[in-house]
């Protein structure tokens, strides 16, 4: 946007007053307010640069903060589609932002690459949330990738790090950041003892406190002699890309929907047990009909090869906090079959038997 044009569009949205707006006004506030961040967003990343380039201190910010638009700047100055599009208000930041996660994993070369798809990229963003559209640039950045992103991922593992602090309280706090192989082996550590600590009688935690204690058995639990303690790692991976490389439709991540290289995927195969999962085009896998009204173990990782997250649109909740939903009543008949199941968040679910929301017939996986 001009300079002119944003005044006049900080008068007309100061002028109106939000608490009176009928329903199609406050859509156009909305979407002047979107426009007038996304010019702000556009013009902080130019503040930033040039910031750093005097050695300043970029005004009152976080590190993490300065890093975001430091990110954000740079992929604006390599692709100017996207600093165009951040400007006029059609690209949100959080676009930007995916966009620039992505560029910062690949090399000069192939950010050269990245760019020349970029108008494309800020089309599909107008109409895209923002958590589907990252999926799409990380997973178009992994494949422009020459080593597939196993250079991203050593950079991330040498990454790891612990910080362990006491507050003025005496409390004592450990940070710590992991790669996403490694945090795979500890969620998957960390789920069987909450499960563990959900099992025992309530004695009126919270969820945090369960948390910490199920940590703190974790960490603390003595295994036997000679033992190991067994930790499920569960990884998607189709059989095209486990043998020749990440394709166009390959998946290669986490059971969280992190992404791994196919070279280290291949190494833990060599020493896992690999559990085939075949999904059909109509989705059927593992049918068990009306044998048990619960989802077995089975079923559950078939359905998380399927969802990533709740099955409800555009929720970010991850598909080991979900309950399983029929979605033809057990009571009416519905069968626990993968065709009729779907991962659905507390929320969602309760929505459900509220009678406040419907989900899809069948929710895409």
């Amino acid at each position: 946007m001009l300079a002119a044009d944003v005044v006049d569009m900080v008068r007309k949205v100061a002028a109106i007053n939000a608490a009176t707006c009928d329903a199609t006004e406050l859509r156009r506030l909305a979407a002047d307010v979107h426009r007038l961040r996304c010019w702000l967003d556009a013009v902080d990343a130019v503040v930033v640069t040039r910031a750093r380039e005097l050695a300043s201190a970029g005004g009152r910010r976080s590190s993490r903060e300065a890093d975001l638009v430091t990110e954000r700047a740079a992929v604006c100055q390599v692709i100017p589609e996207v600093h165009e599009a951040l400007a006029a208000g059609t690209l949100s930041a959080g676009h930007a932002d995916a966009i620039a996660r992505a560029a910062n994993r690949l090399d000069d070369q192939e950010r050269v690459e990245l760019a020349a798809v970029a108008p494309t990229l800020v089309a599909e963003a107008s109409n895209t949330s923002v958590d589907a559209f990252a999926r799409r640039v990380r997973e178009l950045a992994r494949r422009i990738s020459r080593d597939e992103g196993l250079r991203h991922h050593e950079k991330l593992r040498s990454q790891r790090a612990m910080r362990r602090w006491t507050d003025c309280e005496g409390m004592c706090h450990t940070n710590i950041s992991l790669d996403p192989e490694a945090d795979a082996r500890f969620s998957a550590a960390f789920d069987a003892a909450l499960a563990a600590e959900q099992a025992k009688p309530d004695t009126g935690r919270t969820f945090d406190q369960l948390r910490a204690d199920a940590f703190m058995s974790m960490v603390t639990a003595t295994p036997a002699p000679g033992s190991r303690r067994p930790v499920e790692l569960l990884v998607i991976v189709d059989l095209q890309t486990l043998q020749g490389g990440l394709h166009e439709a390959g998946v290669c991540e986490t059971f969280d929907g992190q992404p791994l290289p196919p070279a280290t995927v291949r190494r833990l195969a060599c020493e896992a047990e690999i559990i085939p999962i075949v999904l059909g085009g109509d989705g059927r896998v593992l049918d068990v009909g009306r044998a048990r009204r619960l989802a077995t173990e089975d079923q559950r990782r078939a359905l998380r090869a399927m969802h990533r997250t709740c099955a409800a649109p555009d929720c970010p909740v991850r598909f080991d906090d979900c309950d399983i939903h029929h979605l033809k009543e057990w009571r009416e008949g519905g069968v626990t079959d993968v065709v009729n199941l779907i991962p659905l968040c507390s929320k969602h679910h309760h929505l459900i038997h509220e009678g406040r929301w419907r989900p899809p017939a069948r929710a895409p996986g």
